[in-house]
């Protein structure tokens, strides 16, 4: 009797232990989610509806150009528009309407050494014979580098600035691109406007115009204005609208890091 009872013992003994391993078994699982994301595109595209050739310029000409921004993306964008214009600082004629000299003193023709912006932008307010270029007195041509822009373009502080070529053109004159950045607020002093899916801005200006300007041959210039490239380059900067400012200064550092 007694071999038997432990041979009883010992096989219950098994399949508790059995049970228990069946049971830790259950307990061990494993789930998997995967989420596919698509992001929006932030898309602006700078165009030039009446833009033309324009070789062979000459001075006092006016050339249709009226540089403007679209949104074809997914989300709205705060804009900016980067223009460089070629500019002379030396001793130059700037003539008025009737190729007299302008700027100097006496009684002879008087060269002006200062930095004169080549290009002036015509705005949508004015036309013709009564442009931006010619409203301006004798000193703003030869001492002003400020340009008129449309309504709802601002000017960065700090600008514009002064980037001179690595050589000089001839003689002591120097030559380089003024650079003017503009942002687009919409008409707000300080604070940018998104533009918007599907919206476009008004154009940064309308027009330029090539001034009267003419070598002055006393000083023989080695080169003459026919070696400054005549290149007015527009460049457009976005970035997406949902910022924690709204300040246009402040997007710009964003933007520009």
């Amino acid at each position: 009797m007694k071999k038997l009872k432990k041979r009883i013992i010992y096989t219950l003994s098994l399949s508790v232990i059995f049970a228990v391993l069946a049971i830790a078994a259950f307990f061990s699982a494993k789930d998997v989610i995967t989420n596919t994301f698509s992001a929006k595109n932030l898309s602006t595209i700078l165009y030039e509806p009446k833009w033309k050739s324009a070789e062979n310029i000459t001075p006092e000409e006016v050339v249709e150009k009226d540089p403007t921004v679209a949104n074809n993306g997914d989300v709205s964008a705060y804009v900016f528009l980067e223009v460089t214009v070629p500019y002379y600082k030396g001793n130059v004629y700037v003539e008025d309407k009737d190729g007299k000299a302008i700027g100097g003193a006496g009684s002879g023709n008087i060269a002006a050494a200062n930095v004169v912006p080549m290009f002036r932008f015509i705005t949508g307010a004015t036309t013709g014979e009564s442009d931006n270029y010619n409203d301006l007195n004798a000193e703003a041509i030869l001492t002003s580098l400020s340009q008129p822009v449309n309504e709802g373009w601002v000017l960065l502080e700090g600008y514009p600035k002064l980037e001179p070529y690595t050589t000089t053109i001839g003689g002591t004159a120097d030559a380089g691109n003024v650079k003017y950045i503009y942002a687009y607020t919409g008409g707000d002093a300080e604070n940018m406007k998104p533009l918007k899916v599907g919206e476009a801005t008004p154009p940064l200006f309308n027009k330029v115009k090539l001034i009267n300007i003419r070598d002055n041959d006393v000083y023989s210039l080695e080169k003459t204005f026919a070696d400054i490239p005549l290149a007015v380059q527009v460049t457009n900067r976005s970035i997406q609208a949902s910022l924690s400012t709204e300040n246009k200064e402040e997007v710009w550092e964003l933007l520009d890091e």
